[in-house]
């Protein structure tokens, strides 16, 4: 353990090629260890879905969730086409909306700094 905090020690104090150079290596290295990992999960995942696939009898959670999903809009589609009606835009004027400004207190105004 002494040898490696010697070397970072050393490597702190080493000119900025050099540096570098071993933040070049280390990266590589770094970047092998991840890739190798990651491509390991991968095969181990892709036997993993080839036998779900093998034993699969029902839809998938992506499936139901998809057609859901679909139901879902439609559906909302609908009431909010029932809502504004047969026009395209909705309709902000007409007997149902009462916006008036009668019987409001004033409001007094105030002086900024």
């Amino acid at each position: 353990m002494e040898k490696a905090g010697n070397f970072i020690q050393n490597l702190q104090d080493a000119d900025e090629p050099t540096r570098k150079k071993w933040l070049i290596i280390f990266t590589a290295i770094t970047m092998v260890i991840v890739i190798a990992f990651w491509s390991v999960y991968i095969s181990y995942r892709i036997q993993d879905v080839n036998a779900l696939e093998a034993q699969k009898d029902s839809p998938s959670f992506s499936e139901i969730f998809n057609s859901g999903l679909k139901i879902l809009g439609a559906e909302t589609m609908s009431k909010f086409k029932a809502l504004m009606g047969d026009s395209q835009y909705l309709n902000t004027s007409g007997k149902d909306f009462k916006f008036t400004v009668e019987n409001l207190e004033p409001v007094a105004p105030k002086q900024l700094p």
